[in-house]
């Protein structure tokens, strides 16, 4: 735990000397400058409202940003920013809105007050021009990456009616999704699918994330929540040369949503029922995500997720012993054999095969198998599973290429899951 005073301690210790760096170089700059022009500083406005070019609608959560500095913002619910300069001449600013083309303008600083110019964005209708980066570790273009890419974007996450975005990678080509329990869905693109995927990597933001036990990620646990993905990636084939060994069956690379361009808070809850057709059972869950930002430069994040559900409970009774040597009525599969071995039964394994047994009545029994009466799955286990996970982050812009991150994971629930053997 004595990692949060020390990130507290390393984040206000950057801010304070980047605001130390600032001022000084104002007041380098202020004593370069005339004495005619120092001697009435003004804080100016640079202001604007985005608007669709065609409906003339304003566009909420826009995100605008000067090239070049840490300077930013987002537009409000009537699509109007401001960000604060002490510049006088025009300064050149870059807007950028999920499905628009962005678009850079200059804008002329003015005083408080001044009417905001208005930015009119045109909609991107060419969606080849789709950018990717698991490919080459560089943004490329979609159709230009020379190995196979699936790519979930955020606008495919939120209206797909699937629990989790693991459910939704499974109707893409190149892409086999195992589910071994409601909660633990295993990716794989390449060869035999298997319910513990080793050799397939799961990154989110650059750090892997998996079960130090099971050596490979548990979705419900290890993975973000929905609602704070900003798209996902994942290269359909083997990603050795990129990404190591532990690749080979490839390679799922997720994006978080940063503060900076997805300020603010919001939530989702859902609400469903499995069992319907024995014994109902109520399935919730709840996703909240909050951030905010301080002068473009230091952003902070809360994502909590809660989820509850009546897993899936294995209740195949199909007999899968064998019965080679036992003789009539003996060699016939079934719930009435001695020998019976049930799919989804733990303790019938005790089993062998009798033979010259003697009966009651002083006659040879033929050849049968015996087995330990055990006990069914559902008998042994609690399928009630859920989680409780939170995540917070902290970002700091040190300059416009560089920024430094701290983030802390937290999940505490009950999942199981059924592999082979």
């Amino acid at each position: 735990m004595a990692i949060f005073p020390l990130s507290a301690f390393l984040i206000c210790s950057l801010l304070w000397a980047q605001e130390l760096l600032l001022r000084r170089a104002a007041r380098i700059q202020n004593m370069q400058t005339p004495p005619e022009e120092t001697s009435s500083p003004q804080t100016l406005w640079i202001r604007g409202v985005v608007k669709d070019t065609l409906s003339k609608e304003p566009l909420a959560g826009a995100y605008v940003r000067v090239p070049g500095t840490v300077l930013g913002a987002n537009t409000d619910a009537n699509g109007e920013f401001r960000i604060p300069t002490t510049l006088r001449e025009p300064i050149t600013i870059e807007v950028s809105y999920m499905g628009y083309q962005s678009k850079v303008v200059a804008l002329q600083p003015g005083p408080e007050g001044t009417p905001p110019a208005v930015i009119l964005l045109n909609e991107a209708s060419i969606l080849t021009q789709e950018v990717v980066i698991s490919a080459s570790r560089v943004e490329e273009e979609f159709i230009r990456s020379p190995v196979q890419i699936v790519s979930l974007p955020r606008l495919a996450i939120q209206s797909s009616p699937a629990l989790f975005s693991a459910q939704t990678l499974s109707f893409f080509p190149g892409v086999e999704v195992v589910h071994s329990s409601l909660t633990y869905p295993v990716i794989n693109a390449r060869g035999f699918g298997f319910t513990q995927n080793g050799r397939f990597i799961q990154r989110v933001d650059g750090v892997e994330r998996l079960s130090i036990a099971l050596s490979s990620p548990v979705w419900l646990f290890t993975g973000p929540a929905d609602i704070d993905v900003a798209n996902a990636e994942i290269i359909a084939g083997p990603a050795s040369s990129l990404y190591g060994p532990n690749a080979f069956n490839g390679a799922m690379l997720t994006t978080l949503k940063t503060p900076f361009e997805y300020p603010g808070l919001s939530a989702t809850a859902r609400i469903g029922a499995n069992y319907i057709d024995t014994d109902p059972k109520p399935l919730y869950e709840l996703q909240a995500r909050y951030a905010f930002t301080w002068r473009n430069r230091l952003g902070i994040k809360l994502v909590l997720q809660g989820f509850s559900a009546r897993d899936w409970i294995p209740h195949d009774t199909s007999d899968r012993g064998r019965y080679v040597g036992a003789q009539e009525p003996f060699n016939h599969p079934g719930s009435g054999n001695p020998g019976y071995l049930p799919v989804n039964g733990y303790g019938y394994d005790a089993r062998t095969l009798i033979s010259g047994f003697p009966m009651a009545n002083g006659s040879i029994s033929p050849a049968f198998y015996l087995s330990r009466t055990g006990y069914m799955e559902k008998e042994l286990v609690n399928h009630n599973t859920y989680t409780a996970k939170s995540h917070i982050e902290a970002t700091y812009r040190i300059s416009e290429q560089i920024q430094t991150k701290v983030g802390y994971h937290f999940a505490q629930g009950q999942t199981f899951f059924q592999t082979h053997l």
